[in-house]
C-alpha cells in the first residue's frame, strides 16, 4: 500500500504558528502536530468531509479519515470574548480559508446539539415507553456513557453557566447559543459519579414551561436574578425523567 506525506506550517494572528505531518496510509490520515497553545478543538477537513477533536496541549498524534491528502485543510480553534475563532490555519493547496471552516463547524455542531436537545427535551416521554433494564443486566451509568461523548464536546465548545452552578451544588453546566433560542445544558454530581443530565430552557419569572416539559421540569433561578431556567432532569444509571412528583 503506497504511504503519502505532507507537511502543512499552520500560521495564525499574534505570531501564533504551528507545522503539521501528515501520512497517509489509504484512508486513514495520520497527523503529527507541532502547535503549543490553548485551543478547543482540532479540525481537519479533506475534501467536502470536516472532522473534529478535542485539542490537548502536548498531544501530538491525531488520526483523521482521508480522501485526498492534497485536499487537507486545518485549524486549531478556541475561543476569544466568547466566540470562536482560529488561532491558526494551514492548507495543502488554496483553500477558502480558516474563517469557513469554523463557520462550517458551528453548523456541523449547531445541528448535532439541536438534535440532541430536541430529542431530549421535547420527546422525553418516547423514551418511558420502554421498560428499564433488570437490575441485573443494567450496568452502573448506562445511559450516561451512551451520551458522554456528546456531552463532553459540549462541555468543550460552549461557555460555562456560572448561575446554575452556583444554585445547585456539585454541577457544572454551558450556554448554548442557537439561531432559534438558547438552552442549557449540565450534569449534577454525588461522590464525583454523575446523577443527573440536565436540560433548561431560560424563562422569566412568572412565565410556564413548555406543555412539554411542564409535568416533568422544576424552575431554577440564581439569588438576585430577574430570569431563571425550567430544568429536565434524567437519570444518568437509567436516562429516565425525573417527574415533578419523584
Amino acid at each position: 500500500m503506497a504511504i503519502y506525506k505532507k507537511v502543512v506550517v499552520l500560521t495564525g494572528s499574534d505570531n501564533a504558528c504551528g507545522v503539521a505531518h501528515l501520512t497517509l496510509s489509504g484512508n486513514n490520515c495520520e497527523l503529527k502536530l507541532s502547535c503549543d497553545m490553548d485551543g478547543k478543538a482540532l479540525l481537519f477537513r479533506s475534501g467536502e468531509k470536516l472532522q473534529a477533536q478535542k485539542f490537548e496541549i502536548g498531544k501530538d498524534i491525531y488520526a483523521f479519515d482521508c480522501e485526498d491528502i492534497g485536499r487537507v485543510e486545518l485549524a486549531v480553534i478556541g475561543e476569544k470574548n466568547g466566540v470562536t475563532v482560529p488561532l491558526v490555519f494551514g492548507s495543502t493547496y488554496k483553500s477558502t480559508g480558516a474563517w469557513e471552516l469554523v463557520r462550517e463547524y458551528e453548523r456541523t455542531v449547531e445541528r448535532e446539539q439541536k438534535s440532541d436537545i430536541k430529542r431530549a427535551v421535547e420527546n422525553l416521554e418516547v423514551k418511558e415507553q420502554f421498560p428499564a433494564p433488570k437490575t441485573s443486566e443494567k450496568k452502573e451509568l448506562d445511559f450516561y456513557y451512551s451520551v458522554k461523548q456528546q456531552l463532553d464536546e459540549m462541555f468543550v465548545c460552549y461557555p460555562e453557566q456560572k448561575e446554575l452552578a452556583e444554585v445547585v451544588p456539585n454541577s457544572k453546566w454551558v450556554s448554548v447559543d442557537g439561531t432559534e433560542g438558547s438552552y442549557t445544558v449540565g450534569v449534577i454530581y454525588c461522590d464525583d459519579a454523575p446523577k443527573y443530565i440536565c436540560y433548561g430552557v431560560p424563562a422569566g419569572r412568572d412565565t410556564m414551561p413548555p406543555d412539554s416539559m411542564r409535568s416533568i421540569c422544576q424552575y431554577l433561578m440564581a439569588d438576585g436574578a430577574d430570569s431563571g431556567y425550567w430544568v429536565v432532569f434524567q437519570n444518568a444509571d437509567s436516562g429516565e425523567t425525573v417527574k415533578n412528583e419523584d
